[in-house]
């Protein structure tokens, strides 16, 4: 027997998030690699000392490139924090269901226990 609340496609699709944002993030690393390995090459070379112009343009794709990094990081923070705050609640709402079924227990026990004691007198 599920759970009450139990929501089988909701865990599919938190599942299919999940592998979209491996997915993104797997891009990621793949990019960073791409960047070291591209300036490991470059490093390796013997290149012409930069212009201030050339410095400058290499210095604006960095930032770009870590501004795209710093969008993606906090798109997946986000859709974790959604995701999270979501678990959260369903875990409150699961316990608040159990505490009502163990008030409506000891209420059961009591009167029980109080039929008990009439018959017993």
């Amino acid at each position: 027997m599920k759970p009450p609340g139990h929501d089988p496609q909701g865990e599919a699709d938190n599942l299919g998030q999940r592998r979209a944002g491996g997915r993104a993030e797997a891009e990621f690393q793949a990019s960073i690699e791409a960047q070291r390995a591209a300036h490991m090459r470059q490093s390796k070379e013997t290149l012409p000392p930069m212009t201030t112009d050339q410095r400058l343009a290499k210095l604006t794709e960095r930032v770009d490139a870590i501004a795209q990094s710093v969008e993606l990081l906090l798109g997946l923070h986000r859709d974790l924090e959604k995701e999270t705050n979501a678990r959260f609640a369903e875990t409150a709402a699961r316990f608040a269901d159990t505490l009502g079924f163990i008030n409506r227990l000891a209420h059961i026990a009591e009167a029980h226990e109080q039929r008990i004691d009439r018959l017993e007198e």
